[in-house]
This record gives C-alpha cells, sequence and structure tokens, in this order.
C-alpha cells in the first residue's frame, strides 16, 4: 500500500535522485563532472524531506556522498571524515525496525547496523595515514558484518578491497604492524571462502 510519507519525498526524489544517478555513472569515467554531482548530493543530503526516509535509506545516499568526497581528483578527506561521524554513524542503528511507514529490508543490515559507513571512514583515515583510527573502523565494520560483501556493484568492489588496501599501507610504513598483519590474514580467509 501507498504509504502517506511517499507523498512528502516522492518529489525530491524523483527530481534530484534521477538526476544524479546518471551523473554519477558517468563521474566514473569524467571526473570533470564531480563538482556537479557533490553539489546535487548535498543539495538532495539537505533537503526537508530527507528526515522522512527510512535511515537506511539516507545512510545509503549520504555514503556516497562520502564516497564522493574520497575520490582521489576531489580530495575532500576531512569533510567526508566529519559527514560520516556527524551524520551517518548517528542513523545507524535500529535499521531492522520500521520507520515512518518504511520498512526497508537489506541482508547488508545486521543487528540493526550497517558496516559499510565504517569502511570509509576507514578509507578516509587510510588516505591521512592515520592507521591507528583507520583501524579502529575496520574492527567496528567487522564486528558487524565479517562477511566479504559487495559494496559497489558497478565496480565489483568487496569489504575485502577495503580490508586490504588499508592493511597494505599500512605495512609499507611497517612492515611488522601487528594489527596489519592480523588483518592480511583475516582478508586471506574470507577471500579463500
Amino acid at each position: 500500500a501507498r504509504l502517506a510519507v511517499m507523498d512528502q519525498v516522492g518529489p525530491d526524489y524523483a527530481g534530484f535522485r534521477a538526476e544524479i544517478r546518471p551523473l554519477v555513472v558517468a563521474s566514473r569515467s569524467d571526473p570533470s563532472l564531480n563538482d556537479e554531482v557533490i553539489r546535487l548530493s548535498e543539495e538532495a543530503a539537505n533537503l526537508p524531506s530527507e528526515e522522512f526516509k527510512h535511515p537506511l535509506a539516507r545512510i545509503i545516499g549520504l555514503t556516497g556522498l562520502a564516497q564522493l568526497y574520497l575520490r582521489r581528483e576531489v580530495g575532500r578527506v576531512d569533510d567526508a571524515i566529519m559527514l560520516i561521524n556527524e551524520k551517518i554513524l548517528p542513523l545507524n542503528h535500529d535499521l531492522d525496525k520500521p520507520f515512518n511507514g518504511w520498512d526497508l529490508r537489506s541482508e547488508l543490515v545486521k543487528n540493526g547496523r550497517v558496516a559499510f559507513p565504517y569502511l570509509q571512514l576507514a578509507r578516509a583515515y587510510r588516505l591521512k595515514k592515520n592507521f591507528v583510527r583507520a583501524f579502529n573502523a575496520l574492527d567496528t565494520a567487522w564486528a558487524i558484518d565479517p562477511s566479504n560483501y559487495l559494496l559497489d556493484p558497478h565496480e565489483n568492489v568487496r569489504a575485502s578491497d577495503i580490508y586490504t588496501a588499508v592493511y597494505a599501507d599500512a605495512l609499507e610504513i611497517n612492515p611488522n604492524d601487528p594489527r596489519a598483519l592480523n588483518w592480511r590474514d583475516r582478508v586471506r580467509n574470507i577471500t579463500q571462502n
């Protein structure tokens, strides 16, 4: 049945989301579109109707914006960290429960939470060479979901790709880093199964 809240978010969702999605895909091969994609994504994230959406839908959209900030050619790492810590993580609870009539289901939700925002946080801290915080974020992600789930079907990015990037960079700095070595072993275990 159609929910009353759909009328509140529908026009914004149809307008902005319809504009953004093709631009995001095109920006993967044409970085000159990044600024426009970010502008539209920021506008969409700040629409009043966002408050009516299920937190999981909001997390997905905001995490996409954080990923845009983390693109090499964009380089807004501090903005990504702030967005994740201040807007995304506070929403990351009770995602398995209905909200405003929305009852969203996702295999990525484990015990009411999702792990992928923590993986993006780990990516951000990796770019800043802050491996203590990067590994802390990975530990939290792993505690939520230790599987090798698909993060981005368009680019075939899996959780293990983020784990590997973090531990590999840490091992370049310190080949004996115990946390990095532990992560290397964990990743081998999930990618071999």
